[in-house]
């Protein structure tokens, strides 16, 4: 079940979907990271490390800017409240690409840019890709995706 969360940094406000489980996990990493060093904050040296553990290693300046970004207090390291602040902006901007990239595919299929995919505008994208679809088969991805029962796709962005 997601449940919202607020986190509120000096330099940003952001309200992101978390899970539980998410959350949980965030919590045994930021516990990992403190086990280092005992005393419940993490510093950039430690952001990098977390960074470069996960595949995403990260320069100096930037890491330090992320910890800027959340360091509502001021103090040069991450509490766990902080964390949760970063993971969740790290979580929203991740969000936002996708959903940009599900913009750019579905503009692809929307031909006279009213914000819907029709049949025919499914058809035509379809066939000039190659794909010879029957109208029932057609129809039939149309059903699947169209989620207020009015016979087009529409984007929820």
């Amino acid at each position: 079940m997601d449940e919202i969360f607020h986190f509120e940094s000096s330099v940003i406000t952001k309200a992101a979907r978390v899970t539980e489980q998410q959350k949980d996990e965030w919590k045994q990493t930021f516990q990992r990271l403190c086990n280092k060093d005992p005393n419940g904050l993490i510093s950039w040296v430690e952001l990098r490390s977390l960074c470069h553990s996960i595949g995403m290693p990260a320069k100096e300046d930037k890491l330090k800017l992320m910890l800027s970004q959340v360091d509502s207090n001021g103090d040069g390291l991450i509490d766990f409240q902080e964390f949760l602040a970063l993971m969740t902006n790290r979580m929203e901007a991740e969000w936002k690409k996708q959903n940009e990239e599900l913009l750019q595919a579905f503009q692809t299929f929307d031909k006279d840019k009213n914000g819907f995919i029709t049949l025919e505008e499914l058809r035509d994208t379809m066939h000039s890709s190659g794909y010879k679809l029957s109208d029932y088969e057609l129809s039939c991805m149309i059903d699947r995706a169209d989620l207020d029962g009015d016979g087009q796709i529409s984007f929820e962005g």
